[in-house]
């Protein structure tokens, strides 16, 4: 059988360092992707936060005012994405001391 393949096998030599040369290209563009264009978790939580502190006026909030701090945010940060993180960047925003939430019974 190897005997048949034998007259082709500059061709699948090529065909094979084709595919090979593809896979490369394809897994290096993946990794540069992933590592300079994509938002990780904590990216969004830092830009949240400083949003959060550009609209407020002052360091001390309300629970009640809560949710309208949230919706005057730009539009990007209402989207799905950072909607899912709004009260994890103030949780950390408070345990800085940079703002204060006044629970109140």
């Amino acid at each position: 059988m190897l005997e048949l393949l034998e007259p082709y096998a500059t061709i699948i030599r090529a065909v094979s360092a084709l595919i090979s040369a593809v896979a490369v290209l394809i897994s290096t563009g993946f990794v540069i992707w992933t590592t300079c264009f994509r938002k990780t978790r904590r990216d969004r939580i830092d830009e949240l936060k400083e949003e959060i502190q550009v609209s407020l006026e002052r360091t001390v909030i309300q629970p009640s005012e809560i949710q309208s701090i949230f919706e005057s945010l730009n539009s990007k940060y209402n989207k799905h994405e950072y909607k899912k993180l709004h009260h994890l960047a103030l949780n950390e925003l408070s345990s800085e001391n940079k703002v204060k939430v006044i629970w109140t019974r």
